[in-house]
Parts: structure tokens; C-alpha cells; sequence
């Protein structure tokens, strides 16, 4: 039991950021109608940028703020020069972003070593759970990465993407835009 709870715990933290990425992945694909095999580089680039900025000395939570602008900034570039010209052939985009992402990985891999990098986490101590001690920080990213469910806390991540992007007033935005864009890509102006 003692091992029964960390291990629990760790599997909801790594579930919960993989669903972040994951998520991002699905919206880029849903606005956009295009799989991007560099995405996960693009969360790395972010990653590293929070670590360098820490290694500097910048807080961590300027570091949260600059990282995904980096990251961002370089997906924004990638769809400049390389995907807008793909769009009608999904296989080639594909392929590029794919390609893109062993180049980006080689590219970090050279600038910051095959080693784990340090990140200092804003939220020290444990908490005990059932006798077992865990990072309150981890219960922090667990809670606010948490998946939609009635059970849900109604200020988790999943929760604040899901409600713009259903079916209603405020999600038809988001989605009008991505298929506006869409039909004028594709020459329909009507």
C-alpha cells in the first residue's frame, strides 16, 4: 500500500499531462484540419524555455508566461513557412511536421544535452495521502489538468477548453473562425 498510492498518483499526473497536450493536439486538428507530428516539440520548446529562464534567474512564473509565446511562436512560424503551403495535401503535411519535429528534437538535444533538465516548482512540500507523501505541487497540476466529468472543478483547464468549444453561443466563435478560414483557403468566399 504503501507504493499502491505514489504510483496511482504519478499515473494520474503523467495522465493529466498528457491530456494537456493531447487536448492541444485535438484543437489544432479541429480548427485547423491538420495533424501536426511537431506538437509535442513545440510543449518541449516551452519546457526548455521555462528551464533556461529559471537557469537565468527568472521566476517561475514569468517563465509560465514567456514559455507558451515561444512555443507559440514557433508553431505560428512552422504554419507560416511550411504548412500553409501543405493544406490541400494532408499526407505531405504530415510528413513535414514530422520531419520538423526530428529536426527540433536533434536541435534541443544539441543546445541543452540528453539530460533531464531543473525546474524549480512554485508550490513547495508534500501532502500525505493514506500515509504516503506526494509533491503538492503534482496534486496541483492533477486538479487543474482535471478531465470533464459532473464530478469536475469548475475552474480545471479541460473544463475552461470544453465549454468555448460545445455547442452554443460562445463555442460557435472559435469553430466559425477555423471553417471561415477553411473555405477561404479553399476559394469559397460565400
Amino acid at each position: 500500500m504503501d507504493q499502491a498510492i505514489p504510483l496511482l498518483l504519478n499515473i494520474l499526473t503523467l495522465t493529466s499531462i498528457l491530456m494537456l497536450v493531447g487536448l492541444g493536439l485535438a484543437i489544432i486538428f479541429g480548427l485547423m484540419n491538420v495533424i501536426n507530428m511537431a506538437h509535442g516539440e513545440f510543449v518541449t520548446i516551452g519546457a526548455f524555455t521555462l528551464s533556461a529562464l529559471q537557469g537565468i534567474g527568472g521566476s517561475y512564473w514569468l517563465a509560465l508566461l514567456v514559455a507558451p509565446l515561444i512555443g507559440g511562436a514557433f508553431g505560428f512560424l512552422l504554419e507560416r513557412g511550411i504548412v500553409r503551403h501543405l493544406y490541400a495535401r494532408p499526407l505531405d503535411t504530415i510528413l513535414a511536421t514530422w520531419g520538423i519535429s526530428l529536426i527540433l528534437q536533434q536541435v534541443l538535444q544539441l543546445l541543452f544535452g540528453s539530460g533531464p533538465q531543473e525546474v524549480f516548482t512554485p508550490i513547495h512540500g508534500t501532502i500525505s495521502i493514506l500515509g504516503s507523501s506526494y509533491p503538492a505541487y503534482r496534486l496541483v497540476l492533477i486538479a487543474f489538468a482535471k478531465p470533464h466529468s459532473s464530478y469536475s472543478c469548475p475552474a480545471s483547464l479541460s473544463v475552461s477548453i470544453h465549454v468555448p468549444l460545445v455547442p452554443n453561443d460562445l463555442g460557435r466563435c472559435p469553430r466559425a473562425t477555423g471553417l471561415r478560414w477553411l473555405r477561404s483557403r479553399d476559394g469559397d468566399t460565400g
